[in-house]
Order: structure tokens, then C-alpha cells, then sequence
């Protein structure tokens, strides 16, 4: 009977909820194998490295990360004009947008990256990062090497936008847990035979190279099997499309650009004002209580789609009733990031040992930003969907500049610390809450006009 209910748990239901809950498990099932190798990859990099060494190159990495940008949205747009389509039933149109989307990324990559060879002459990395940690050739190597592989990622994942507009998140997942998994076995290989080989320059190839390995053999795979008839071609590429794919996913470049400021700049204000060491701290504490994020867009990540599906098909009440369900999780994961918090020192010892000692004040407070950051999640997850973007634009651009003042502030001049750039994350996230809820509830029962509509 238990085995029963299991499978009727699963089988039974509207079609959508029932791919989204196989979705679920699976995905669940590979995220939480990809968050134990973060997990494991953050004590093996401080051996590898040392605090402050790797408090540097996180430090670099946010600052890659900045660039995502530049894929100007077409991955988001990608995604929903993809779903769209095929809810649709028009195939062949989805083969045009996949190729056109490929060439254009492609093409926007390999000028910004003539272009950063160019500016990269003028730069001088160490001032950037306030650092000597490591020589001035070796870092403009280094960053060289990871500004390469990160544009050739920015084009070969898009495979994942693929994936995951057709449902197949758990693919989607599958795709980056292999490289997570790549980047930890090279690391260890090399720090169990030769520590003495690893650098920051060869930790930091060995970890910007792995993945883009991976995404390059996903697409070839499946493009050469299930998504065969999508297959990206030069002359399925029409670039009057672009303009499609950029109305929506230009949105999303604007939010993209937003969200950056507001999540990434943290390691650089903190590595500038506070040194390295503390980024090490902000990112311990930061990597730990995500758990409660990873949970929660775990489960959230295959409703994206599915509310595309579902609006498009003017089926309201299949969204209300999801959506009422992830706010019950939300609700749950928040008593859970209190025992978490309770267990912080135990799992801090097991995890770290001694090497870096993460204040209380400081695992309280990233606490509470993921849980006042998860709330929206499911309402935006629904905006995002079905491409009403505007007020998300608006009250994000207004907030990114408005938490890098405030972080400043706390970090450098009430010298807060990591817990200053904390408190601004949470107060900038408090008000996005609020106008993303107003906006679903307008837009679901139908009262959504101008700006709310858009």
C-alpha cells in the first residue's frame, strides 16, 4: 500500500504537476549530490590555497560573474519563447529561435572577448583587487585563462535553457553536477600527489575549465539524440528573431544586470574594505545556510515552465493551487533554517575544523536574508514565466544602486564587517518582496493594468 501511494503520488494528476513532481525528485535527488561537492570542495580549497588565497579567488570569480550579463538575456528569453511554442504546438519555429539564439551568443562573446584582450593591456589586476598575494603576470594570466573558458561556457549553456524549458530539469541539473564533480576530482588528483602543484593559477584553470568541458560534450550529445530536430543550423539563423528573443530577454538582461549588483558585488566590497580573509568568512556562512535556498528553487526551478504552460492555457487555478503549496514549503523551510542556525557551531567543526572561525552574529543574519530572499521566489518564478517583468526592472535597478551605498556604508564606515554587507542584502530584499507579491496577486485575478501588466 505504501509503495501504492508512492507511485499514485507521482502518476496521478494533472499531466503538468505530475512531469513537474518527477521533475522535483529527480532534480532534488542531483542538486543535493552538487551542494555535498561544494561542501567538499570548500575545506579541500582552503588546503589547497589557504583562507586568504581563497577568499582572492572567490573574490575574482564574483567579479567574472559580473559578466554574465553580456549573454544579454537570450538564455531567459530562449527558455520562454522555447515553452511558449511548444505549448503552441509550433515546432518548427523553435528550431529558428535555438539557432538563432546560439549565433548570436556566439558572435556577442567573441567580440567582448577581443575587446577585454584589448582593455586587459591597460589593466593592472592587483590594484583591482587590492591583493599581492599573487605576482602581477600570474594573475593577468589567470584572469586571462578564466575570462576564455567563461565565454565559451556563456555560449555552450545554453543547452541548459533548453532543458529546462522543456521540462527536463533534472537533466538541466545532471549537466552541472558532472562538472561540479569533474572540478573536484581534478583538485583532489592533484593536491593528494603534489600539493605544491597548486596554485592559484592552476586551481583556478583546473576549476573554470571542467565545466565548460562538460557543457560542451551535453550539447553535443543532446543534440545529437532527443533534441535532434532542434539541432542549432546557420541557416535556420533569422535574425529578425533576435528581436523576439531580446523583447523578453532583454528584460531579463535587466534584471540580470540588477541582481549582479545586488549578490555579487558583496566579495568585492568586502575584499576591498574588509581583506580577503573575510570573504572567506561571508562565503562559509553564505554556503552553508543556501541549503535553504537550494531546497526551495529546487522545487520552485520546474514550476517556471509549467506556469508558462498553464497561463498560456488560461488554467488560473492550476496556478493558484501551486503556488499556495510553495508558500506552505516556504513556511516549513523557515523553521528548519532555525535548527540550523541552532547546529551552526557543530557543523562548522565537522566541516572546517579550525581553519576559519565564522561568528554567530554572522550565520544569524545570513539566516534570516535567505529566508526574507526565498519568499518571493514562487512569485517570481510565476512573473518570470509568463514575462511580465517591468515592476521586478524598476524596483531592482532602484535597489542595486541603493545596496551598494548602504553596504559601503556598513562595511567601510560603521565597520560592520561581513555582517554590515548582510544587512544591506536583507533590507534591499524586503521591499522586492513586496511589489513582486502585489504584482502576482494583480495579474492572477485579472486586475493587473499598466505597469503591473507588463
Amino acid at each position: 500500500m505504501i509503495i501504492k501511494k508512492i507511485l499514485d503520488f507521482f502518476n496521478k494528476g494533472h499531466q503538468r504537476t505530475v512531469t513537474i513532481k518527477k521533475n522535483i525528485i529527480g532534480t532534488f535527488v542531483l542538486k543535493a549530490y552538487t551542494v555535498l561537492i561544494s561542501f567538499l570542495l570548500v575545506p579541500l580549497s582552503i588546503s589547497c590555497l589557504d583562507a586568504q588565497r581563497y577568499g582572492l579567488w572567490l573574490t575574482i570569480n564574483s567579479i567574472i560573474g559580473w559578466f554574465a550579463i553580456f549573454d544579454i538575456g537570450l538564455g531567459h528569453g530562449l527558455r520562454n519563447k522555447f515553452a511558449e511554442n511548444k505549448a503552441k504546438g509550433k515546432i518548427k519555429i523553435i528550431k529558428v529561435y535555438t539557432s538563432t539564439a546560439y549565433f548570436s551568443i556566439t558572435i556577442i562573446c567573441f567580440l567582448l572577448f577581443l575587446m577585454f584582450m584589448v582593455v586587459n593591456n591597460f589593466l593592472n589586476w592587483q590594484k583591482i583587487l587590492n591583493t599581492s598575494l599573487i605576482s602581477k603576470e600570474e594573475l593577468n594570466i589567470l584572469i586571462i585563462f578564466i575570462f576564455l573558458f567563461f565565454f565559451i561556457r556563456l555560449i555552450t549553456q545554453l543547452i541548459c535553457s533548453v532543458l529546462l524549458a522543456d521540462q527536463k530539469t533534472f537533466l538541466s541539473s545532471l549537466v552541472n553536477s558532472i562538472g561540479s564533480t569533474f572540478v573536484l576530482i581534478s583538485l583532489f588528483i592533484m593536491y593528494y600527489f603534489d600539493k605544491s602543484s597548486v596554485t592559484l593559477l592552476t586551481f583556478g584553470i583546473i576549476s573554470s575549465l571542467m565545466p565548460v568541458i562538460v557543457f560542451i560534450a551535453a550539447n553535443i550529445f543532446f543534440f545529437r539524440t532527443s533534441y535532434l530536430q532542434y539541432i542549432p543550423s546557420l541557416k535556420y539563423v533569422k535574425l529578425k528573431y533576435v528581436k523576439d528573443l531580446l523583447g523578453l530577454g532583454s528584460k531579463f538582461f535587466l534584471l540580470q544586470v540588477n541582481f549582479i549588483i545586488i549578490f555579487s558585488t558583496g566579495n568585492f566590497i568586502i575584499n576591498y574594505f574588509a581583506g580577503s580573509e573575510n570573504v572567506t568568512v561571508y562565503n562559509l556562512a553564505y554556503t552553508y545556510m543556501s541549503i535553504i535556498s537550494f531546497i526551495i528553487l529546487t522545487i520552485n526551478t520546474p514550476f517556471w515552465s509549467g506556469f508558462t504552460d498553464a497561463y498560456f492555457k488560461k488554467e488560473f487555478n492550476w496556478i493558484r493551487k501551486s503556488i499556495k503549496q510553495l508558500n506552505i514549503l516556504w513556511l516549513a523551510m523557515c523553521g528548519f533554517t532555525i535548527i540550523m542556525i541552532v547546529f551552526s557551531k557543530l557543523f562548522f567543526k565537522i566541516w572546517i575544523g579550525d581553519k576559519v572561525l565564522i561568528p554567530n552574529s554572522t550565520v544569524i543574519l545570513t539566516g534570516i536574508y535567505f529566508m526574507v530572499y526565498t519568499f518571493r521566489s514562487s512569485y517570481g518564478f510565476f512573473l518570470n514565466g509568463i514575462g511580465k517583468l517591468a515592476i521586478q526592472i524598476y524596483i531592482s535597478s532602484f535597489l542595486a544602486v541603493f545596496n551598494i551605498i548602504i553596504a559601503v556604508i556598513f562595511v567601510k564606515y560603521l565597520n560592520w564587517g561581513v555582517n554590515g554587507m548582510i544587512f544591506s542584502m536583507i533590507l534591499t530584499s524586503i521591499p522586492y518582496n513586496i511589489f513582486t507579491y502585489v504584482q502576482y496577486y494583480k495579474v492572477i485575478n485579472l486586475k493587473a493594468t499598466g505597469i503591473w501588466n507588463r
